[in-house]
C-alpha cells in the first residue's frame, strides 16, 4: 500500500499473504495390544503443535495403556494450517489356560496335557535354566532324575497366556548306603571319551539293596561291561555344576544305553557324569522297584591355553618395536601376565614360554621385528582467512607445532599477509622430516552499503529508526545515532569492524508544519442563519472544528485541528455575532392621516425606513396614509428590527391622544388612556374617536 500527504510525500508498506493446504497427519504405532500392555502412537515429527485426545498430550509421540478398545485423535498445526486424524487401538484379552496338576513319578517318561488347543510346550530342566524347544510336545522323556517345570503357552492375536506344571522324575531316593568320595579329573579342552569304567573311582548305592547283596554284587561285576542280569536299564546322567544356561541343545546329552561315548561340552567348566543301573526289584534281597546303583565322577573341562605375540614398529622414524603378549584359556596365573609388553631394538629376538596352573601344555612364543627409518607424510594445516578486504591484512598460521617453518616471504609459525597470492609453508620436525602446504589468498573490494530511502517526515512526528543492517546484510553504526524530528539532516553509516565495506550516508527530510488559513467570516446579526465552517483550509488541509457548529446568538472562537497525517498545525477563526436593535411603534390620527412615532426598546438604531422607503435618521413619520405598514430600524452594524402596524384615520375626527408607557417589559401589564369623543358620530361605525357606540 502507498500513501501520499499534502506535500506529495509518500510512504509504503507491504504484507505477504500465503495460503496453505489442510494438513493430513497419520497416526502409526501399536494399533493392537494385549490388555495391560502399552502402545506407542506417533503422528509424525514435523508439525508445529500437537494436541491428543482424550489425554491432552502435546508431543508428536505418546504412550497409552487403555483398558478397553479406545479411539485416539490428534490435532496438528503448521503455520496457519491445521489437520486432524483418529486411530483406534484395539485391546485384546488373553485366554485363560490350564497346563495340568503338578506330579511326581518313578520313571523318565511323562505325558503332558493342557486344556489349550494351539500352543507350545517349553520346559525347565535341572541346572539348565529355561529351555525353549521349537516344537510342541505332549510326551516328554528325560534322562536325569529331578524336578522339571513344563510351560504351556497359547497365543491369541497379540495376547499370550501361559501356565506351568511341575513334574518330578526319580527313584524315590532311598537312604545312601556307603560313602561317595568326590573324584575330579581335569580335561584340557571340551571333548572327552568316557566309559562306565572311567567313572568307577566313586561307587555309591542309591538303593535299598545293601552292599553285599546279590543285586549289588552283580552290579559291581557288570559295571562298565554289561547291564544284564539283575538290572533293567543302565544309562548315563550328567549335571553342569558351575551355573545355569538358557541354551536348550548346547550341552552334551549322551545316549541312554551307550556305554562308550565321546562328550563335547559347552561351556567349559565342571560336569558330573554318572553311569546309573536301575534295579528292577526281581532280586529277593532288593525288593524296591525304584532304586539304583551308580558310579560318578566330576570332570573339569578347561579352555586350552592359547598365546600369541604382536610386534609393531614404533611410529617412524623410530628404529625400535613393541612386542605384546596376548593370552587366553588355561587357568591363571600365567608365567607372563596377559598383555605383557616390552620395547626391543630392531632385529632383536624375543623368546617367551607361556604356562599356566592347569594341565594344559605351555605355549612357546619367539620372533623378531625389523624396523627402518621412514619419514611419514607431513601435511601441515594452515589456519586463517583466505580472503580479506582491500587495504587490510590477515594472519596465516600453522596449526601443528614443528621445529622449523619457512613461508613464501617469511619464517615462523605465523605470517602476516597484505596482498593476494599463493602462499606456501615448509615445516621441519625433530627428525628432519619435512612437509609442505599451500593456500591461495584473495582480496575483495569493499562493498558500499545501501539502504531503503526514508520518506520525509513532518516536524514533530515520530522519528524513523535507522536500520542496523544494510540491504547487503552489512551491520554497522550511525552518526548521529538518532534521527531528528525537527530538522532535516544527513546520517553517516560506518560498517562494523571486520566488514569489507565502505561508509555510506542517508538523508532524512523534515517538512515544517503548515499553518492552515481561512477566509474571514463576516460578522452576523443575532438570530441570522449561522455560517458553515469550511472543511478544508485555503492550503487544501482537511480537518475538524471545535465547536463544530457556529452559534448565531453569541460571538466565539472556533479551533481547526488538521486530519491525522497532515503536516499542519492547529488554527482558529473568530465569528462575531452583533445584537439586533428592538423598537416599538405608536401612531395618532391627524385627520385622514396618522403621525407615527418609533420608540427604541434596545440597541442603537441609526436609520429608520417606512415601507422600504428612504431611510431617515429621525424616529417620527407624519402623514402616514391608512393601511398596513412596516417600519425597519437599522443600527451601524447593519442589524435591524421591524415593526408592522396599521392606520385607519377618518377626516374630521378629533385628534385622539393616547397616554401610557411606551416601553413594556414582557409579561407585565400597561394601561393606556385616551380622551373620549362625546359627540354623535357623523357616519355610523366609521369614526375612530373612541365613542361607546356608533349612531346616536
Amino acid at each position: 500500500m502507498v500513501v501520499t500527504d499534502a506535500n506529495g510525500c509518500t510512504a509504503s508498506d507491504q504484507i505477504v499473504v500465503t495460503s496453505g493446504t489442510a494438513l493430513t497427519p497419520n497416526i502409526t504405532g501399536d494399533l493392537t495390544i494385549c490388555a495391560g500392555q502399552t502402545a506407542i502412537l506417533s503422528a509424525g515429527n514435523g508439525f508445529d503443535t500437537y494436541l491428543w485426545s482424550p489425554n491432552g498430550e502435546t508431543t508428536f509421540e505418546i504412550s497409552v495403556t487403555p483398558a478397553v478398545t479406545t479411539t485416539y485423535s490428534v490435532a496438528v498445526t503448521q503455520a496457519s494450517c491445521n489437520g486432524t486424524a483418529s486411530q483406534q487401538v484395539v485391546v485384546q484379552v488373553p485366554v485363560a489356560i490350564n497346563a495340568g496338576l503338578d506330579d511326581f513319578i518313578c520313571g523318565y517318561s511323562y505325558a503332558l496335557n493342557s486344556d489349550g488347543t494351539n500352543g507350545q510346550w517349553t520346559y525347565v530342566g535341572p541346572k539348565c535354566g529355561v529351555c525353549q524347544c521349537p516344537r510342541p510336545q505332549t510326551t516328554v522323556t528325560v534322562n536325569a532324575c529331578g524336578v522339571y517345570e513344563f510351560i504351556w503357552t497359547e497365543t491369541l492375536g497379540v495376547c499370550q497366556s501361559s501356565d506351568t506344571v511341575q513334574i518330578g522324575f526319580g527313584r524315590f531316593w532311598p537312604t545312601v548306603v556307603g560313602t561317595c568320595p568326590p573324584e575330579t579329573e581335569e580335561v584340557c579342552g571340551n571333548s572327552l571319551g568316557i566309559t562306565p569304567a572311567s567313572v568307577v573311582g566313586s561307587l555309591c548305592s542309591q538303593s535299598d539293596c545293601p552292599a553285599g547283596s546279590a543285586a549289588y554284587e552283580a552290579i559291581l561285576t557288570q559295571l562298565g561291561l554289561d547291564c544284564t542280569g539283575t538290572t533293567s536299564n543302565c544309562h548315563w546322567e550328567w549335571t553342569y555344576l558351575d551355573g545355569t544356561s538358557n541354551r536348550c541343545n548346547g550341552y552334551f546329552t549322551p545316549d541312554a544305553n551307550t556305554q562308550n561315548v565321546t562328550v563335547n561340552v559347552v561351556p567349559f567348566g565342571h560336569y558330573t557324569f554318572r553311569w546309573v543301573c536301575d534295579v528292577t526289584g526281581t532280586d529277593p534281597s532288593c525288593p524296591t522297584a525304584c532304586g539304583a546303583i551308580y558310579a560318578e565322577k566330576i570332570f573339569n573341562f578347561i579352555a586350552p591355553l592359547q598365546a600369541n605375540a604382536t610386534a609393531i614398529c614404533n611410529p617412524s622414524p623410530s628404529t625400535d618395536y613393541v612386542v605384546t603378549v596376548n593370552i587366553t584359556g588355561g587357568v591363571p596365573p600365567y608365567t607372563l601376565p596377559n598383555g605383557f609388553s616390552e620395547t626391543l631394538a630392531s632385529g632383536v629376538h624375543y623368546n617367551y614360554l607361556i604356562d599356566d596352573a592347569s594341565t594344559c601344555p605351555p605355549v612357546p612364543l619367539t620372533g623378531s621385528q625389523n624396523c627402518t627409518i621412514v619419514c611419514p607424510t607431513i601435511t601441515p594445516t594452515i589456519l586463517g582467512n583466505v580472503a580479506f578486504c582491500v587495504g587490510s591484512s590477515i594472519v596465516l598460521s600453522v596449526a601443528e607445532p614443528f621445529v622449523g617453518y619457512q613461508w613464501t616471504g617469511g619464517v615462523g609459525q605465523t605470517l602476516s599477509v597484505s596482498a593476494a597470492g599463493s602462499y606456501t609453508v615448509t615445516v621441519t620436525d625433530g627428525n628432519g622430516c619435512t612437509g609442505t602446504a599451500s593456500v591461495l589468498v584473495v582480496t575483495t573490494p569493499p562493498t558500499t552499503p545501501t539502504f531503503t530511502a526514508i520518506a520525509p517526515i513532518c516536524s514533530g512526528a515520530v522519528s524513523p529508526v535507522l536500520p542496523a543492517v544494510s540491504i547487503e546484510g552489512i551491520a554497522g553504526t550511525w552518526l548521529p545515532a538518532l534521527v531528528s524530528n525537527t530538522a532535516s539532516g544527513t546520517y553517516t553509516f560506518t560498517p562494523s569492524a571486520g566488514a569489507c565495506a565502505s561508509t555510506a550516508s542517508i538523508n532524512v527530510t523534515v517538512n515544517p508544519q503548515t499553518l492552515p488559513t481561512f477566509a474571514p467570516i463576516a460578522a452576523i446579526c443575532s438570530g441570522d442563519v449561522a455560517p458553515v465552517l469550511p472543511a478544508v483550509s485555503i492550503e487544501g488541509i482537511a480537518g475538524t472544528w471545535l465547536p463544530a457548529v457556529v452559534s448565531n446568538t453569541a460571538s466565539g472562537t472556533y479551533t481547526f485541528t488538521p486530519s491525522v497525517g497532515s503536516c499542519a498545525s492547529t488554527a482558529s477563526v473568530n465569528v462575531t455575532v452583533n445584537a439586533s436593535p428592538q423598537i416599538s411603534v405608536s401612531n395618532n390620527c391627524t385627520g385622514a392621516t396618522a403621525d407615527v412615532t418609533v420608540t427604541i426598546v434596545s440597541g442603537t438604531p441609526t436609520t429608520y425606513s417606512l415601507d422600504n422607503g428612504t431611510a431617515q435618521a429621525g424616529t417620527a413619520f407624519v402623514g402616514v396614509a391608512n393601511g398596513n405598514h412596516t417600519i425597519v430600524a437599522t443600527d451601524a452594524n447593519g442589524c435591524s428590527d421591524s415593526e408592522a402596524f396599521a392606520t385607519n384615520c377618518v377626516p374630521g375626527c378629533p385628534t385622539i391622544t393616547v397616554t401610557g408607557s411606551q416601553s413594556v417589559c414582557a409579561g407585565t401589564t400597561a394601561v393606556y388612556t385616551n380622551r373620549r369623543c362625546c359627540r354623535r358620530c357623523l357616519v355610523c361605525c366609521t369614526c375612530c374617536c373612541g365613542c361607546d357606540r356608533c349612531g346616536w
